[in-house]
């Protein structure tokens, strides 16, 4: 376990005084039946991932998503058109399922923070809720986690902030 699906539970359930549904990426990935883990696999179950928070924060005041995101620039395009504050988890590899290994991940550049797993979940939670806060990311939240080599993620995106 990464800690991805945990912490997006606990964000969903925080709601941040909002109406909060979850995604996640296991879960898209049963119901469309994609099983594949490769390189176009991984990209198109992320684009599918991101268009379902879109459509979400079009009707809902918060989304939270987990999934596996390996690519830098699939990410960056998303948060520069959707302004997405990404919460990058670094959790040891061992704990990561095989399937969800990523060697090839890449870290965030910008916008975004950085939380260990190692810490306890509710101390991971309060640490992002003071961030989001600070940072008045209290309306949509699409939380996207990716465990790789011994790193993986999560987005926030606020609803109605596309960018032309």
């Amino acid at each position: 376990m990464s800690g991805k699906t945990t912490l997006a539970r606990l964000l969903s359930s925080a709601k941040l005084g909002l109406g909060c549904p979850w995604i996640d990426g296991d879960v898209v990935r049963k119901l469309v039946g994609n099983h594949d883990y490769s390189t176009e696999g991984r990209r198109e179950n992320i684009a599918l991932i991101q268009e379902m928070a879109v459509v979400s924060s079009k009707h809902n005041k918060c989304c939270v998503v987990s999934a596996i995101a390996p690519f830098r620039d699939q990410r960056e395009a998303f948060k520069l058109k959707h302004q997405v504050f990404e919460i990058y988890l670094s959790s040891p590899a061992v704990d990561c399922d095989t399937h969800q290994y990523v060697s090839y991940y890449e870290p965030p550049l910008q916008n975004f923070m950085s939380v260990s797993t190692q810490l306890s979940p509710q101390t991971c939670l309060s640490m992002i809720l003071k961030k989001l806060m600070y940072e008045n990311y209290s309306s949509n939240l699409d939380v996207g986690a990716y465990p790789s080599s011994p790193s993986q993620g999560l987005q926030v995106l606020r609803p109605g902030t596309q960018q032309s």
